[in-house]
């Protein structure tokens, strides 16, 4: 009965490690930020549809079994700087590839994935308010 149930364990976290790393494998790559939408004065906006913010993301693919967090940078701009902030970042996929955390040097910031695809990502957040950020990304 032991051997049953640590068979079953270590088959359960295989499955599991696996979702994790085809997340990591469909993220891999070039994405643009096509909706970042957030209760901004009482009002839900959708930032880049109007024009107030452009972000693109680069994934790393990396195996999650070797490290815990792969290497991810973004690069913003703004309506009022329309130089680039570039900010080296690192990620990780958990849950069965349902929660994306990314680490910057202070913090750690947790996504529930809600649809992954190969060229389509849609994502929650909550932000400094407790209020949802929704994020819609379109592989480049």
């Amino acid at each position: 009965m032991k051997k049953i149930i640590l068979i079953a364990s270590v088959l359960l976290l295989t499955i599991a490690c696996n979702k994790n790393q085809k997340a990591v494998k469909l993220l891999a790559g070039d994405w643009e930020a096509t909706k970042i939408k957030g209760e901004f004065n009482g009002q839900i906006i959708d930032f880049v549809a109007i024009g107030l913010v452009d972000v693109t993301y680069h994934f790393d693919n990396c195996e999650l079994e070797d490290d815990n967090f792969c290497n991810m940078s973004s690069s913003t701009t703004t309506a009022l700087n329309s130089t680039p902030k570039v900010t080296n970042e690192l990620y990780t996929i958990e849950s069965d590839g349902t929660v994306m955390k990314i680490k910057t040097d202070s913090t750690v910031k947790t996504f529930t994935i809600i649809e992954l695809t190969e060229d389509f990502l849609k994502s929650e957040t909550v932000d400094e308010n407790n209020k949802t950020v929704e994020i819609e990304l379109k592989k480049k």
